[in-house]
């Protein structure tokens, strides 16, 4: 995927996704606007994280979050609330755009949507960790069978490919990790045509869904799935200039 930088924020269109790329390293200077963003409970929130950089992540992303619907809603921030379904995942209370985000380590990631659900993940990769093991306690047999052909760094890289694809899969349907990962499944392998391979539970008509591996950098692994057929997803990077006299 190509990230373009912008210098304004564009109209989403109902056949169109965006994903928000955001490197939190860049917004060092933003903070405190972002943190002025955020609700009452959000920053009640945000104080219960007990490492600083945790509640750094989460006002940067909460408050970009907010920026960027009220810029697509062209609504004053503080009129943007969320709601939760019964697994925590938020949304907009009125229904007026679906989104989703993701981070880790130095990375955001924010999806939009005018028309289709979605789930979106990035992880970062780390070494060192018993792949095979994890596996074989979480995902599905195609799958194990599948990262069992990889060694060394290849599987440590198709690890990451299979766990961001089911998570974002997960996050589309909107159930998060609190679904059984080995209910459906999906091809690990890099450049696959079709990601999502079967969906045995919850019976959902899931053949127009559309799962599609997002190019961050080396060190990451992102996936994108959009819960219908959208014609185009773009990819931009957000950068200070964009939050204006914020």
């Amino acid at each position: 995927m190509y990230w373009q930088s912008v210098k304004k924020i564009p109209n989403l269109y109902d056949d169109v996704v965006h994903i928000w790329r955001i490197d939190i390293r860049s917004l060092d200077q933003c903070y405190n606007r972002l943190e002025k963003l955020l609700l009452a409970d959000e920053i009640k929130r945000a104080d219960r994280f007990v490492f600083p950089q945790g509640r750094a992540m989460f006002v940067l992303s909460r408050g970009i979050l907010r920026y960027l619907l009220s810029v697509y809603l062209k609504r004053n921030v503080n009129d943007i609330e969320f709601c939760h379904n019964s697994y925590g995942k938020p949304r907009l209370c009125d229904d007026g755009l679906f989104f989703n985000l993701s981070h880790s380590n130095d990375l955001i990631l924010i999806s939009f949507s005018a028309r289709c659900d979605l789930g979106i993940d990035v992880e970062y990769m780390k070494s060192g960790i018993d792949f095979v093991g994890i596996a074989k306690r979480y995902f599905s047999l195609y799958e194990i069978n599948q990262l069992e052909g990889f060694v060394g760094e290849d599987l440590c890289r198709a690890f990451y490919r299979c766990w961001s694809r089911k998570e974002s899969f997960l996050k589309a349907l909107g159930v998060g990790l609190a679904h059984n990962l080995k209910n459906f499944d999906v091809n690990v392998a890099d450049g696959s045509e079709n990601l999502l391979k079967d969906v045995r539970e919850p019976v959902i008509d899931w053949h127009n869904w559309q799962m599609l591996d997002l190019s961050i950098d080396v060190d990451y692994a992102a996936a994108l799935t959009i819960a219908g057929a959208c014609v185009d997803v773009q990819g931009r990077v957000f950068s200070p200039n964009l939050l204006g006299e914020l």
